[in-house]
């Protein structure tokens, strides 16, 4: 199972899951009334296209990693 979105160049970037985890960790957020989410360990944001690192100002702060949540009404097989 693939949780996916697109990078700022379009690609599409994102996470290969477990199947069994996803379904758990989807079944364990409705019990407890809140969203699923995926820790995604990369940030495709705080590089550039070579893959350098961007130096943004201080006053920018971007994480290391991002929090996905799919959208479970766009499930496919």
């Amino acid at each position: 199972m693939n949780l996916v979105f697109p990078d700022q160049f379009g690609r599409l970037t994102g996470l290969k899951l477990n199947a069994e985890h996803f379904i758990e960790t989807v079944e364990a957020s409705s019990r407890n009334n809140t969203t699923p989410t995926f820790e995604f360990k990369y940030n495709p944001f705080r590089f550039d296209v070579m893959g350098k690192m961007i130096d943004f100002k201080d006053s920018i702060k971007l994480p290391k990693s991002l929090k996905l949540s799919p959208d479970l009404g766009t499930l496919r097989e």
